[in-house]
């Protein structure tokens, strides 16, 4: 293992290949909790689409023992001794104690909780750490913490809440050199204003181990000079907080709006006009339903809440499971609908008023994306024509008879992704056996029949087009992104392409207006309003045009450079510590 550095400030040790002993905070939900040990939660909220093609979300924490390092390194030098080796004490090889901590899924969408039982000590956490293998390929990757969040304690019997990480990119994350670039200033993680009860998931999760902690004192993060520029950061990344789900509405007030990281809801009016609501928690918001002048919003982790939008008194309802998302809200105008998931299932409920008990009516099986060389298709539910509830699920469809209360069932299309647009019709992604992203494809009678879009892209490098939807006009013309050549020997163009529903299926029919704006090219139909399309960029900004492309303005903007400035004053201010305490310890020397 690599030598030590005394300083911690600006922790970059173990970023490299692990040779050393990893210990495991694993705990047993059925067993009491280790004598000595205490209980460390976090969340951790990544700031961006996802960290790779290959990772979703951080496979584990490492957290770095402090308190014993001294013993630890005093007992290899005296069994470096006693077998006669020359001793260099300051270049000896010697293993600190490592903590791994794993997340837990239940109730998660793009947040993760990471809850592990560790011995009474004090410790740092050095980098986060995501490792993927099919088999066939492996790939990992790591972002460096150290200073940057800071350090806590543990205490045996007791529990230390964290609170919330943000892992914030300030390149694109998009770019294949993200990830191999060894600069500093690519992304930062550091601590975030807590507005989750961690608590209380620990309690639901391991009820018989937390009966053995004391709760009256919780412990969290040791204070240090760093709080206030951690908390400059912590606002930056909220107030631009990553969204990449949009959500029709289709109240007086509001058209749509983009569901986000960190509680985050920016509303979009008639009038082309944001608002930025901010919700009291850090999750993701995943669902919308606008009732009688208040907003019904769903979130991770069982999380509801209901208020009015133009103030910030949010009433938390709990009528699910914390180990549940919500991941939709419909309503046919009587009764109102939510589909939540847990590990294993989707939960279909059905309710009147959002804080009486909520009535399940159905579970559907949650399906992997990907299962043993076979593609599935995903789970979607939408409100038909005729005001009734359907549900897609890989191949079927499920409508719901709501004077009965059963389900009919019948065969359909598996498909990757769906959104349902303003008139009605329906945008989607069919499953492909290939790479699991096929055709995208438009039903204009509830997904009974759909039609294909036969667009020309590259092989090669078209990804985030290749895998966004299609949106549609008020006067029904099909709008979507492809390739178009002004001479057969020229180079193809990204464009805006539109063609009528008759012709969907032949390329050559689309008519090409404006160039796509770069790193701009997935399509958000459920916000398609009149004659102005919505575009989300890959870094979280979101651009409109309401002449296909001639012109381009921008909507939604994230602030990377306010972020840049603000890290460099932490990293300036780390490194002006870690100077003077080599100088101090030099002149002890």
């Amino acid at each position: 293992m690599k030598h030590l550095i005394s300083s911690l400030l600006l922790l970059t040790l173990f970023t490299g290949c692990a040779t050393y002993d990893i210990k495991s905070t694993q705990i047993d939900p059925k067993a009491e909790l280790p004598v000595g040990q205490g209980i460390v939660g976090v969340q951790v909220i990544n700031n961006t689409d996802r960290l790779g093609t290959l990772h979703d979300g951080w496979t584990a924490i490492m957290a770095i023992r402090l308190d014993n390092m001294d013993e630890l390194k005093a007992v290899a030098i005296a069994a470096a001794k006693a077998k006669g080796k020359p001793t260099d004490e300051d270049k000896l090889d010697w293993d600190p104690d490592i903590y791994e901590l794993k997340p837990r899924s239940p109730g998660a969408i793009d947040s993760q909780i990471f809850i592990g039982a560790m011995p009474k000590g004090d410790y740092m956490i050095t980098q986060l750490f995501s490792y993927y293998s099919d088999g066939n390929v492996s790939s990992w990757i790591r972002m460096p913490v150290g200073a940057s969040a800071g350090k806590f304690s543990v205490q045996a019997e007791r529990l230390t809440n964290l609170g919330t990480l943000v892992f914030q990119p300030l390149l694109s994350i998009k770019e294949a050199s993200f990830w191999s670039s060894s600069s500093s200033k690519k992304a930062y993680v550091t601590t975030v204003t807590d507005f989750h009860n961690l608590g209380t998931y620990i309690d639901d999760q391991f009820p018989d181990v937390l009966k053995k902690v004391d709760k009256s004192v919780i412990l969290g993060w040791n204070p240090d000079d760093y709080s206030q520029l951690r908390n400059q950061l912590s606002q930056l990344s909220r107030d631009n907080a990553y969204g990449n789900k949009a959500i029709l509405l289709s109240g007086t007030e509001h058209i749509g709006a983009i569901a986000s990281r960190f509680g985050q809801l920016r509303l979009l009016s008639d009038s082309g006009q944001w608002q930025q609501v901010n919700l009291p928690t850090n999750g993701q918001v995943s669902a919308v339903l606008e009732l009688e002048g208040q907003l019904l919003v769903g979130s991770e982790y069982g999380q509801v809440f209901l208020g009015n939008n133009f103030d910030s008194s949010w009433k938390a309802i709990h009528p699910i499971s914390t180990s549940e998302a919500i991941a939709w809200f419909g309503s046919d105008g009587e009764t109102h609908y939510a589909v939540a998931n847990n590990e294993m299932d989707y939960n279909v409920y059905q309710f009147d008023n959002p804080e009486s008990p909520w009535n399940k009516i159905g579970t559907f099986v949650k399906k992997p994306a990907n299962d043993f060389f076979v593609q599935n298709g995903g789970l979607f539910p939408i409100i038909t024509a005729k005001n009734t509830l359907r549900i897609f699920n890989d191949n079927m469809v499920h409508d719901y008879l709501k004077a009965t209360n059963s389900w009919q069932n019948s065969d359909g299309t598996a498909l990757v992704k769906l959104a349902q647009t303003r008139s009605g019709a329906l945008v989607a992604l069919e499953v492909s056996q290939w790479d699991g992203i096929g055709d995208q494809v438009v039903s204009f009678d509830n997904g009974n029949e759909w039609l294909t879009v036969s667009r020309s892209l590259k092989m090669f490098g078209d990804d985030k087009t290749d895998a966004s939807l299609s949106s549609i006009l008020d006067d029904g013309t099909v709008i979507t992104l492809g390739r178009k050549k002004k001479t057969k020997k020229s180079k193809s163009e990204l464009k805006v392409i539109s063609n009528g529903k008759d012709k969907l299926n032949n390329s050559k029919s689309w008519l090409a207006h404006g160039n796509a704006k770069d790193m701009c090219h997935t399509v958000l139909p459920e916000l398609t309003y009149k004659n102005t399309l919505y575009f989300l960029c890959d870094q979280g900004d979101v651009v409109s045009t309401s002449d296909l492309g001639a012109s381009w303005q921008q909507e939604v903007s994230i602030d990377i450079k306010q972020m840049e400035q603000t890290f460099d004053q932490l990293i300036e201010a780390l490194e002006k510590e870690d100077d003077n305490e080599r100088a101090s310890k030099s002149a002890s020397d």
